[in-house]
């Protein structure tokens, strides 16, 4: 078989044909395919990096959080700590201010109960001193001591005659007695007599009688009142034996 020109350049062409048309329809868009696949890997690539740094970011982000969180949780809890113990000191310190006041209280109304209860057995001890005293005056001579103290009414009368009466000016005036015990007749006659001469009229003469006064008399000529009883008078010694005590606390 003998070399043939011909068949060499139509072979040569269609080798380059086929080349071409191999470079055209396969190579060429084989690399642009690798081409895009490689930008394409690559662009993930430095996606994934982009995320992988953020990532790290975040997750240097997340563990300065935690550092910050730890350091605020210790801050609060020491704070809590700190306000725990003030709050603790200024409670026990109010405590003590209170159980002190309680106690200033308590000390002062047991003085104030102290001294109100001395106060009754004192006023109990008068109380019962002036009414042993009316008793035994009034079983020892009971006439002796009406008589007397009619006496001593009848000297305040002629002492303080007009006072008594109330300034006269009338034809009669009349006279209000209360008497411990219904006294003998000559005794009304008298105080009729001594109440006559000091309105310088006739007196009328209104009597009762008052067990509680226990001896003696009580005159009331208007709105004047001459007490001359053992009652009216023991009345004035315990007023002054209060006042004496009274004074004697204030001073104490």
């Amino acid at each position: 078989m003998g070399f043939s020109f011909t068949s060499f350049v139509f072979e040569t062409i269609n080798f380059v044909v086929l080349v071409w048309a191999l470079q055209r329809l396969v190579y060429r868009p084989l690399k642009k395919s690798i081409d895009a696949r490689r930008d394409e890997q690559e662009e993930l690539r430095r996606s994934a990096e982009a995320r992988l740094r953020d990532a790290e970011r975040e997750v240097e982000e997340l563990r300065r959080q935690k550092r910050e969180i730890g350091e605020l949780r210790e801050r609060v809890m020491r704070e809590a700590a700190e306000d725990a113990a003030a709050t603790r000191a200024r409670l026990l310190a109010e405590a003590k201010e209170d159980a002190a006041a309680a106690r200033a209280r308590g000390q002062k109304l047991l003085d104030s109960e102290r001294q109100a209860a001395e106060a009754r057995v004192r006023e109990l001890a008068i109380e019962q001193s002036t009414h042993i005293a009316a008793r035994l005056l009034a079983e020892l001579s009971p006439r002796a001591l009406d008589d007397a103290l009619i006496d001593r009414l009848a000297l305040a009368v002629r002492a303080h005659g007009v006072l008594a009466a109330g300034g006269g000016g009338r034809s009669s005036r009349g006279v209000e007695l209360r008497f411990a015990r219904r006294p003998a007749e000559h005794d009304l006659e008298r105080l009729r007599s001594v109440f006559a001469e000091a309105f310088g009229a006739e007196a009328t003469l209104a009597t009762s009688e008052d067990a509680t006064l226990v001896a003696g008399v009580v005159a009331k000529v208007g709105d004047h009142v001459l007490d001359a009883s053992i009652a009216g008078n023991l009345a004035l010694l315990s007023d002054r034996a209060r006042e004496l005590v009274k004074g004697a606390d204030r001073d104490g």
